[in-house]
């Protein structure tokens, strides 16, 4: 995948601040993925925060929920970061990434919906540091999740391509998942 393309980006914040400003028919999916190499990682973050600084600044409501915050409440939630957690018997550990692979999915999306529920198109969440959630939980999972539910503008940075693991399961067409504009 080609280095940072700040022209892509800025399409990105076009089609944004069209949403928010109610100016882009959405049809009730207001969700936006933006692909990026892995290796830009913090310039990625550099920009998604720039982007939410400029929203605020224009008068919209703005956000950035870092995924690695939501997995780890659900890790504690479901005491997984208990110190006797790791003295799990072998047989129950062998088990932990399936229970993790049925658990996270569920919980982050409903801890997204709980966060999203009662704000409008022209409030931009943007979710940052989605690797952190591979492989238990899928990008599309999520998206699929909230869709019909969460009215929000939502910006997804992810670090990867189109065919990646980690925004769509066993590699099918992102497009079976759900709507989102893909960047």
């Amino acid at each position: 995948m080609a280095p940072w393309d700040a022209d892509r980006f800025v399409r990105l914040e076009q089609l944004v601040f069209s949403t928010v400003e109610g100016k882009r028919p959405v049809v009730g999916v207001p969700y936006y993925i933006f692909l990026y190499n892995p290796a830009e990682e913090l310039r990625a973050i550099d920009e998604f925060q720039n982007l939410e600084r400029r929203l605020k600044a224009k008068g919209f409501s703005a956000e950035t929920i870092w995924m690695p915050d939501l997995m780890i409440s659900a890790l504690e939630k479901f005491r997984f970061l208990d110190s006797d957690a790791s003295s799990l018997e072998r047989e129950r550990r062998e088990n932990v990434k399936s229970d993790l692979e049925r658990i996270l999915p569920r919980e982050i999306a409903s801890q997204l919906k709980e966060m999203l529920r009662e704000k409008k198109v022209n409030c931009c969440a943007i979710l940052l540091r989605c690797g952190a959630l591979y492989p238990f939980v899928h990008v599309s999972t999520l998206l699929s999740s909230l869709e019909g539910l969460v009215g929000c503008t939502v910006v997804v940075g992810y670090p990867g391509d189109r065919e990646g693991q980690m925004l769509n399961e066993k590699g099918e067409s992102i497009r079976s998942y759900y709507r989102a504009v893909i960047i």
